[in-house]
């Protein structure tokens, strides 16, 4: 999700969701970038550089650029075409998108996500029985850093509907697998994993 500068965010000159689609394409061989009107032609731009920010990573690792989708939010998806309703039509946009049944859905502005992380919510479904991977800590639920599949949609849609944009609302009528804390220690997967950038000084 891109609002306001966030765009502008940069990791060692590369921008952030630059970094968050290299850190994606060790799991992914999909990636759907979902943003609103403003900000696609950056997006769109920056993507058609995405070779040249390789050269600011380490060269023992393989950097592999997966296929990547620059999306546009869904106009059906605000209220009179004009306010957005938050994450909500993200989520909704890139699953309807999808080529693929799961989708790890990564909120733009959650700089330190690690491949850790990633492989955490990959190996909780290994059965592929769940509709949600999430992650619960005393700190709350990450509805944003998270493993939807498509099944997801007929509730997210009809609470879209029913004006309910609040993600975590939709837990109940879903089959969920926990993320628990002893989890993430197993993982090594530290509570940085989920700062976010909310204010000019975070930055």
């Amino acid at each position: 999700r891109f609002h306001n500068n966030k765009i502008k965010i940069r990791l060692n000159k590369v921008p952030l969701f630059i970094d968050q689609t290299f850190k994606l394409g060790f799991f992914c061989d999909e990636v759907l970038i979902i943003c609103n009107s403003d900000n696609y032609e950056t997006v769109l731009n920056e993507f058609e550089r995405i070779k040249s920010y390789i050269r600011y990573y380490n060269r023992e690792v393989k950097i592999r650029i997966p296929r990547i989708k620059i999306i546009k939010d869904y106009d059906r998806f605000t209220e009179n075409n004009t306010k957005s309703i938050g994450p909500i039509a993200g989520i909704c946009t890139g699953l309807m998108e999808a080529e693929n049944p799961y989708c790890i859905v990564q909120a733009f502005d959650m700089p330190f996500t690690s491949c850790n992380l990633f492989k955490l919510l990959i190996e909780k479904n290994v059965s592929g029985s769940s509709d949600i991977v999430i992650i619960k800590t005393h700190h709350g639920i990450e509805a944003l850093c998270a493993l939807y599949s498509k099944s997801c949609l007929k509730i997210l849609l009809k609470n879209i509907e029913d004006k309910v944009y609040k993600i975590i609302d939709i837990l109940p009528c879903l089959r969920v697998q926990w993320i628990l804390e002893k989890d993430l220690r197993k993982y090594v997967v530290d509570y940085l994993n989920f700062f976010n950038i909310n204010t000019i000084t975070d930055n």
